[in-house]
C-alpha cells in the first residue's frame, strides 16, 4: 500500500542532504538527497525497481554514517551505532512486528516515520561533530 506520510517524512533526508552540503560534505550530500528521491519513489508506488533502488540508496547512507561517525570522534561514531542499532531493532529485529510490521498501518508507518526522522537528526547532528 502507497504511504504518502511516509514518502513525507523520506524527503526530509533532503534537508540532512542540504546540511552535509553546507559542510561540505559532497558525498553525504549527494546520498542523502538520492535518498529522498528514492524514498519518496518507493513509499508513494512501492514497485520492485523503487525498492531496489531505495535499498541501495539505504544502505549507502548506513555506511555513510559509519564513516562519518569516525570522522566525527567517539561523538560521530557513538551516533552512528546508536542511530542504525535503533533502526535495525524497529525494522528488521523480531520486535519489528510491533513496531514498523504492525499489523496496524498507522502504527507500523509512525514507527517507520520515526526511523526516518532520527536518521535526518543524526545525519546533521553528525555533520556538526566533524566540523568541531
Amino acid at each position: 500500500m502507497n504511504s504518502p506520510t511516509l514518502a513525507l517524512s523520506g524527503s526530509l533526508f533532503s534537508v540532512s542532504g542540504l546540511v552535509a552540503y553546507q559542510y561540505q560534505n559532497y558525498s553525504t550530500a549527494y546520498v542523502s538527497c538520492l535518498l529522498a528521491m528514492t524514498s519518496i519513489w518507493y513509499h508513494c508506488q512501492k514497485s520492485t525497481p523503487a525498492y531496489v533502488i531505495d535499498q541501495i540508496a539505504l544502505y549507502s547512507i548506513v555506511a555513510r554514517s559509519f564513516l562519518d561517525g569516525y570522522s566525527g570522534g567517539v561523538p560521530g561514531i557513538l551516533l552512528a551505532c546508536s542511530i542504525n542499532l535503533y533502526n535495525y531493532i524497529i525494522y528488521y529485529s523480531p520486535y519489528s512486528y510491533y513496531c514498523c510490521h504492525h499489523p496496524s498501518i498507522r502504527i507500523g508507518d509512525r514507527w517507520h516515520m520515526s526511523i526516518h526522522c532520527l536518521a535526518v537528526l543524526g545525519i546533521i547532528l553528525q555533520q556538526t561533530w566533524i566540523k568541531v
